[in-house]
């Protein structure tokens, strides 16, 4: 391979996932036609994923933080670490997913044909069944963001390679170059958000700033996913409405997003109090620091 040809930079941000990592790694170890650097960084877990990595030898650097980043801050260390050029890309790679051994080399083929910034596969929560869990994010008005023909069965109705929104942050390729576009501080992934909506917020962001979005079918990734537990539940949110505070046009902004957030927290107030005294708290904290 050429010695001068892109790399792609696989990072792995991972907490209490040391009986995940060793089949993700062995997938990507499987991988054709790339050139490719694998970095774990694990968020101060108290499993025994250090000893699980050491297995892989110097195939794999791992970074121990003695502090949970969250996911997006996790990234973003890792990123601070590489080498990274405009022309290399970063796949941030959840620990749970398996790529196929080609999904990687068509991501990289994608995403140059079709001169888009980042792009996504075809990830199955279920490769047995075929059950979808994303062909990539949609975007509604409100500011909900979601995953494309989530819980289906895949019938074939994913099979033709378009533009979407955006990409799920389990798998996903992005340019070198968009990330220093994007990054703010050395950050690319806004560390206020710590968990969840980190990757629809770099969505948003980047068709602001006039970037696009590829899927690609072929590129088969096995993801499980989960539902994000309930005590997260105001995490979520309150992150939902910080991206939207960030992002919205400010027409929408003033009529039509304040609105809906405003009753939104109001009812979570009233009817689950707990959970909307957290997202509250979050916006009063964070708003700030996003906006000024």
């Amino acid at each position: 391979m050429n010695a001068d040809a892109p790399t792609v930079y696989i990072g792995i941000v991972t907490y209490k996932s040391a009986g995940l990592i060793t089949a993700c790694i062995t997938s990507l170890r499987k991988q054709r036609g790339v050139r490719f650097n694998i970095t774990v960084l694990d968020n101060n877990s108290s499993d025994s994923i250090a000893r699980v990595i050491k297995h892989f030898g110097n195939t794999v650097t791992f970074i121990q933080s003695t502090v949970n980043l969250g996911f997006g801050g996790g990234h973003n260390t890792i990123l601070r670490s590489l080498p990274l050029r405009d022309r290399d890309y970063y796949m941030a790679l959840n620990p749970d997913a398996l790529p196929e051994p080609d999904c990687i080399a068509k991501l990289v083929s994608a995403i140059q044909k079709h001169a888009a910034a980042w792009v996504t596969g075809k990830l199955y929560k279920d490769m047995h069944k075929k059950i979808i869990y994303s062909v990539g994010h949609a975007l509604q008005r409100d500011g909900y963001a979601f995953n494309i023909g989530y819980g289906t069965i895949d019938r074939g109705q994913y099979d033709m390679p378009r533009e979407v929104f955006g990409a799920p942050g389990a798998a996903v390729l992005y340019r070198g170059s968009m990330i220093h576009a994007l990054s703010v501080k050395g950050n690319f992934f806004d560390p206020n958000l710590f968990m969840y909506y980190e990757d629809i917020d770099i969505d948003w962001r980047a068709h602001l700033y006039g970037l696009h979005c590829w899927y690609e079918p072929t590129a088969i990734v096995k993801h499980p996913g989960g539902q994000f537990p309930r005590l997260l539940e105001a995490e979520v949110l309150a992150n939902r409405f910080l991206s939207i505070l960030k992002n919205a046009f400010i027409g929408d902004l003033i009529f039509y997003n304040l609105p809906r957030m405003c009753l939104h927290i109001v009812l979570r107030v009233i009817i689950t109090p707990e959970v909307g005294v957290k997202i509250l708290q979050k916006l009063f904290r964070v708003t700030p620091r996003i906006l000024f």
